[in-house]
């Protein structure tokens, strides 16, 4: 998975925002089945617990399920939904920085008499194509 450092840095602060150390654990036990005191010493300081995480997270490449992860754990938590809505791209599919054209194409989408769709991921155009009619309900 080949996230950009600018997107991780900001995955980083909205996990020091959206969970205390307690939930942090709690959630990547309960939606991930997994111990963060495995792969993090516990005598880190909160912030180096979550970066650590998250170095984990992308070596491992499961940073788009801990984000999924990190949602359903915390539904409500405004800032950690706006940043899932910044990487979401459809539905509860998500685009990472790095992927191809043919991943684009295979999003399940509905479409219903557009003449030219773009997909855009931080304000960067990566695929344009032209449909008629198309309806996929």
């Amino acid at each position: 998975m080949n996230w950009d450092h600018k997107i991780v840095e900001e995955f980083h602060q909205v996990l020091l925002h959206s969970f205390n150390q307690t939930s942090l654990a709690q959630m990547i036990r309960f939606q991930l089945g997994k111990d963060i005191h495995h792969f993090i010493p516990t005598s880190s300081t909160y912030s180096l617990m979550v970066f650590e995480l998250l170095e984990v997270a992308q070596r491992e490449g499961w940073l788009l399920e801990l984000l999924d992860a990190a949602h359903k754990h915390n539904p409500q938590n405004k800032r950690l939904s706006l940043f899932v809505e910044k990487v979401k791209i459809n539905r509860n599919r998500y685009i990472q920085p790095g992927s191809t054209c043919s991943t684009v194409s295979n999003l399940d989408t509905k479409l219903t008499k557009i003449e030219k769709t773009e997909i855009k991921l931080f304000g960067i155009l990566i695929f344009s194509w032209q449909t008629e009619q198309h309806d996929t309900r």
